[in-house]
């Protein structure tokens, strides 16, 4: 009876959600983290919000701080600008392509790779990586392509993913061929190519 009084006494805090970045990624972005209670935390919390908001960084045009750089005159030096200015924007362009996808199909906010079939030339994404280790895998560390045959098959190993479709990879490992499953296929894979198990890649 105690543990019941003290588990229906339990009150919620606020910023016991709002700590998770995975959740919250903007917090002490664009806002402090969220606090309604008195103690010790949150009191620490409290702190921390107003030190954050009065040395709060405001985005401002790059146009307003062209007074403070004198003019460059070296043709070298504002061709190899220019050319560093494109490598941002083209990797910021790239996070914020990753950033969308992920936000449309949370399952691939974990690790995922992304195999190409060389028959039908799709590109399907592999999750749940750590649940067959394939992030410890020095076959699939390799910094380049290389070709693998793989199967689609019904999911009968991982109960947390049930009606789940399975990659199962066929290596050659020391002469010896060896089914390995190596990722589940993504959601939003399967919904794209209307996929079903007995596929091969």
């Amino acid at each position: 009876m105690k543990a019941c009084k003290e588990i229906g006494g339990y009150q919620p805090v606020t910023w016991l959600a709002g700590r998770d970045k995975s959740r919250y990624p903007q917090v002490y972005r664009t806002h402090p983290l969220e606090s309604s209670n008195y103690g010790a935390v949150d009191g620490m919390i409290g702190v921390t919000n107003q030190k954050w908001r009065e040395s709060l960084l405001i985005a401002r045009p790059a146009v307003q701080f062209r007074g403070f750089f004198p003019e460059v005159n070296n043709q070298n030096l504002t061709e190899i600008a220019i050319k560093i200015k494109e490598t941002y924007n083209d990797y910021l362009k790239s996070a914020r392509s990753l950033e969308d996808l992920k936000n449309q199909h949370p399952e691939l906010r974990e690790p995922y790779i992304e195999v190409t079939s060389t028959k039908s030339q799709r590109t399907l994404c592999l999750t749940r990586l750590d649940r067959f280790g394939t992030l410890e895998s020095s076959f699939f560390s390799q910094d380049k392509q290389f070709p693998v045959d793989l199967q689609l098959v019904n999911n009968k190993i991982d109960r947390e993913i049930p009606k789940s479709l399975l990659a199962v990879a066929t290596l050659d490992l020391e002469g010896k061929s060896v089914e390995q499953p190596i990722g589940a296929i993504a959601l939003s894979s399967v919904e794209e190519y209307n996929l079903k198990a007995g596929i091969n890649m």
